[in-house]
């Protein structure tokens, strides 16, 4: 989400002096503005920093109440240039089997949604919605199952949108995959639409 602003060209403004006794009459050139100014920030480029490899090895958890909280208004996500989606299923940490907490692993790799798909992708992710009822009013299935993780690439820069794939579905954004938990900005719905867009999960 990046806004590029070429500065346009600028002729040079020629001061002229006054046409005095002590000859202080010759025209003195003003330096330019410049044309085409270094932005604020450098673009991200987060693919690049992790390698080339656009889905994580095990999904970033977030942690305490924070992470099942509603959200309260809706996403603005960067244009969609290119997509992958990717599998994680649960997974014992790495405390052991006394240890209580358990993440998220990646399932195989990482598979590009192909370019003629993107479009389903894009309308599918307009449809994500703000929940119907807090999050504590709602009435889920208790079953366990895979989150799909889908990255979307703005040129180097990241977004992340994980769908549990059981539920009530679940959706949650991270802006970046490889280190951010998704869901800091709250739960949304309308994730089951994302992963039939794909072909992916356990309606598909």
């Amino acid at each position: 989400m990046r806004l590029a602003t070429p500065g346009a060209a600028l002729a040079a403004v020629l001061l002229l002096g006054g046409c005095g006794d002590d000859g202080a009459g010759a025209p003195v050139a003003q330096d330019p503005p410049p044309t085409d100014p270094a932005p604020d920030e450098p673009a991200p480029d987060e693919l690049g920093e992790a390698s080339g490899r656009p889905c994580p090895r095990a999904l970033p958890e977030a942690e305490g109440p924070a992470a099942d909280r509603a959200a309260t208004e809706l996403p603005v996500l960067p244009e969609v240039g290119r997509a992958w989606v990717c599998r994680y299923d649960p997974a014992e940490a790495e405390g052991g089997a006394d240890d209580a907490a358990y993440g998220r692993r990646r399932a195989g790799r990482a598979e590009p949604v192909p370019e003629g798909d993107l479009s389903s992708l894009v309308e599918a992710l307009d449809g994500l919605a703000l929940l119907d009822a807090d999050t504590s009013e709602r009435i889920c299935t208790a079953d366990l199952g895979p989150r799909w993780l889908v990255v979307l690439a703005d040129e180097g820069d990241l977004t992340g949108v994980v769908v549990d794939d059981f539920g009530c579905h679940d959706t949650r954004l991270t802006d970046d995959p490889h280190s951010r938990a998704a869901g800091e900005d709250g739960v949304l719905q309308g994730g089951t639409g994302v992963l039939e867009a794909l072909g992916v999960g356990r309606g598909a």
